[in-house]
């Protein structure tokens, strides 16, 4: 059973590294560095569906320990009047879905770190952790043309939280986070 969870993990990284590979990207950024493809594709339990009994995602499923509060935001940004009106549709599609979630009003402009404008939600609380999966793979799919930052609020501190601990879906935006300290 091991080695074939190792074959089949080794395929699977293989596989999330051809449209990198084809398209150039460095692999030292997000969303295509080898940790990222090996935290993904490595756990055994994840490969088997990265799910626990009650259909949760597994804990382990993430390198670093959450913060006892909102566990995650989602930052979806638009830049243009076309943009926006796909950045809002996919909002009220959100707001639709996911009913846990906490819906912040639209930022028209830049702000903190966020270089363009954009809206943001959270999970609403420490017990949404578990539905980190089902966001997650809602906007792989649904982000259409739109840069999405999904990031924690672990225990690793702001700067890893919006670097090495984020998944973007969509073109990965520079944050200005030039000042933030590094842990």
């Amino acid at each position: 059973m091991t080695r074939l969870t190792f074959t089949v993990s080794a395929i699977s990284v293989v596989a999330y590294l051809l449209p990198a590979l084809a398209h150039g990207f460095n692999f030292g950024s997000p969303p295509f560095s080898l940790k990222r493809c090996v935290r993904a594709f490595g756990s055994r339990r994840k490969m088997v569906g990265g799910m626990v009994g009650d259909g949760t995602v597994s804990e382990t499923a993430h390198p670093y320990v959450l913060k006892k509060r909102n566990p995650f935001d989602v930052h979806v940004y638009y830049d243009g009047p076309e943009a926006e009106a796909e950045a809002m549709a996919l909002r009220e599609k959100m707001m639709e879905k996911f009913r846990f979630m906490r819906f912040y009003n639209p930022r028209g402009r830049p702000i903190g770190p966020h270089p363009v404008p954009m809206w943001e939600a959270d999970f609403g609380g420490y017990e949404n952790r578990h539905r980190w999966d089902e966001v997650r793979t809602f906007l792989e799919r649904g982000h259409g043309d739109l840069s999405v930052l999904i990031h924690p609020h672990s225990m690793d501190g702001d700067y890893a939280d919006h670097t090495r601990n984020a998944l973007w879906a969509g073109a990965p935006l520079k944050l200005r986070i030039q000042g933030w300290e590094r842990a």
